[in-house]
């Protein structure tokens, strides 16, 4: 009787790390989701920056600062891509735990 209680506490507790381990990655989720977005909604005004400081350098090619201002411009928008990026990829790690964990508290 004694290794049936222990196999059965021990089952127990296999299935609570694993609800628990569900309840933490679907509480996770909704931050992944405003992360994507928010990081998103940056994009626009500096694609428009960058396609503005192209056009003005378009007009007076030889200006070194609107050089240098699609420079900064074009750096800016490639940091937050790379941002968008990173936030896509925690929303898809965040998918997947959620997947993976309900599929072990089923299979507990």
């Amino acid at each position: 009787m004694g290794l049936a209680d222990t196999a059965q506490k021990a089952a127990e507790k296999n299935l609570a790390d694993r609800k628990k381990a569900l309840d933490t990655a679907t509480k996770a989720k909704p931050a992944a989701d405003k992360a994507v977005k928010d990081a998103e909604a940056k994009l626009p005004p500096v694609e428009k920056k960058v396609k503005d400081a192209k056009d003005a350098l378009a007009k007076r090619p030889e200006d070194g600062n609107l050089k240098k201002n699609v420079t900064n411009a074009e750096n800016e928008l490639q940091k937050l891509k790379d941002e968008v990026t990173k936030t896509k990829t925690a929303l898809d790690a965040a998918n997947r735990a959620i997947e993976l964990a309900g599929k072990s508290v089923k299979t507990a």
